[in-house]
């Protein structure tokens, strides 16, 4: 049972009383109310601002048409103010050509969780609530209200009904793609009860909930342990750090590379850590200890590295060879063409292997047969980042072109083209339960998605610059991100 079963049991016990006109009332501001009535002084404030509008935008529509839906529009505003209070922000009275930017309001304690709010007249059983892609996008709830009088300008009182709430994300999954608008009913909306407990919720899980400083450079990799307890940072400043995940606290700082660290990865078993380096040398460290078991000589630089599940295999790639495989105990290496690779990935049964390439090609492999590959082309750029989901069928990639390509691995299809970050997209990872797509971009935002429908869910803002890594804990609870800003920011994504 997930958190909506009982407010949709709720809104259905709500909706058998609002026909029966049985129905909580409270005056009192910041309470939960089905029914809030203005009338009075504050629908005399409405209507002034209406006919202000009216009269400033006559040209563009009838005067009639541009009051009633500012009314309209105004009085759905202020019950949600009444209903929240100083938990939000104030009704917008500014008179601006185009509205209020798509947001109606935000949290005064967390201005990046927007709430839109639709205010409707008609029959119940039949009337909708609209809301634009672009609405969507910009906004973490919708909140809408039924209002059960014709709007005009004579009308001295309004009965107003608070019909319910629906999470953007919750619409967005079944926003048709392609599509610019949809609509609800009441039988869509949650029970309005459980809004404030919503919104504290979507406040919480944006925000990032430790941020880990200490790098003088660049964190360009992050990698957490398979128990969720450590996490791994390489960086421009030379160095790896090790962090306790829950505290936030540098437990050591590994030392001996001479140029930036620009990929890091924990061994399935926790036992050991990887890190790749532009000083053209790949260094296998005990995690436990910080002791350095091998260093491992190229001839160019390193750009990834991630281990073999359960076996004493390191797979890296970099300009020069497009990938190698390391036997950690036997110190041998098998090695790909020569074509520079950006980025490796292997499947959770370690039978898939892809590649990205510095000329936006895609390889897939298996590691029987490295002299035979499939090849997937589609970003015009750079791919910076490809992703294996852990059951070996799908494959995200991300590049230089602001893009993020989904991938069916057994058919060759594009599943999903992904797009809202402005600039490149520096990293992606598949949760554990393949569901959920994390990206990173050079616009400073980690961007979360639903891997299957393309639906953008959420997008985390802190970063002061571009994030260069993101990583999902094996529960998938947890994101890591690694930035130029120097710092680790650590969010909750379950």
């Amino acid at each position: 049972m997930d958190w909506t079963t009982t407010l949709r049991a709720q809104q259905d016990d709500f909706i058998q009383r609002l026909r029966s006109g049985q129905f909580l009332h409270y005056e009192i501001e910041g309470q939960h109310s089905e029914l809030t009535i203005i009338s009075g002084e504050k629908l005399e404030k409405l209507r002034d601002f209406c006919w202000e509008m009216a009269e400033k935008y006559k040209r563009m529509s009838s005067v009639k048409d541009v009051f009633i839906n500012n009314l309209k529009g105004k009085l759905g505003e202020e019950v949600f103010k009444v209903r929240l209070a100083e938990y939000v922000t104030e009704v917008d009275y500014e008179k601006r050509l185009g509205g209020d930017g798509k947001v109606d309001f935000t949290l005064t304690s967390d201005p990046s969780v927007g709430i839109q709010v639709k205010a409707r007249h008609g029959s119940i059983d039949t009337v909708r609530w609209s809301i634009s892609s672009e609405e969507l996008e910009k906004n973490s709830v919708l909140f809408c209200v039924w209002i059960k009088e014709d709007v005009s300008e004579a009308q001295a009182e309004y009965h107003i009904i608070t019909a319910g709430f629906l999470p953007t994300n919750i619409i967005q999954q079944k926003l048709i793609i392609g599509n610019h608008s949809t609509s609800v009913t009441i039988k869509d909306l949650l029970y309005c009860g459980g809004l404030r407990s919503h919104l504290n919720t979507i406040s919480d899980y944006k925000k990032c909930l430790n941020t880990l400083s200490g790098h003088s450079g660049a964190v360009n990799s992050v990698a957490i342990s398979p128990n969720g307890k450590i996490i791994a940072s390489g960086s421009s400043d030379k160095t790896i750090k090790i962090w306790n995940l829950t505290t936030g606290r540098n437990i050591r700082t590994l030392t001996g590379h001479s140029w930036s660290v620009f990929s890091v990865a924990i061994s399935h078993d926790g036992k050991t850590l990887a890190s790749g380096s532009a000083d053209e040398t790949i260094k296998v460290w005990n995690l436990e200890t910080g002791e350095l078991l091998h260093t491992i000589l190229y001839s160019f630089t390193i750009f990834s590295v991630t281990f073999v599940p359960n076996k004493k295999l390191l797979l890296s790639g970099g300009f020069g060879k497009e990938f190698a495989f390391w036997d950690l105990e036997e110190g041998r290496f098998s090695s790909g063409p020569i074509i520079g690779v950006t980025s490796v990935s292997i499947s959770g049964d370690g039978q898939i292997i892809a590649n990205g390439r510095g000329d936006g090609i895609i390889q897939i492999y298996c590691p029987g047969s490295l002299g035979k590959s499939r090849t997937f082309v589609g970003h015009s750029g750079w791919i910076s980042s490809v992703a294996l989901s852990l059951n070996g069928q799908i494959l995200a990639s991300a590049g230089s072109d602001k893009t993020i390509k989904i991938w069916n691995l057994n058919t060759g299809e594009m599943l999903q083209l992904l797009t809202g970050h402005t600039d490149s997209v520096e990293s992606v990872a598949i949760s554990p339960d393949c569901q959920t797509l994390v990206s990173s971009s050079s616009d400073s935002t980690i961007k979360i998605w639903n891997l299957y429908t393309g639906q953008l869910l959420k997008t985390l803002s802190g970063h002061s610059g571009e994030v260069k890594s993101v990583f999902i804990s094996p529960d998938g609870q947890i994101i890591a991100s690694g930035s130029i800003d120097k710092t680790i920011k650590i969010w909750r994504l379950g």
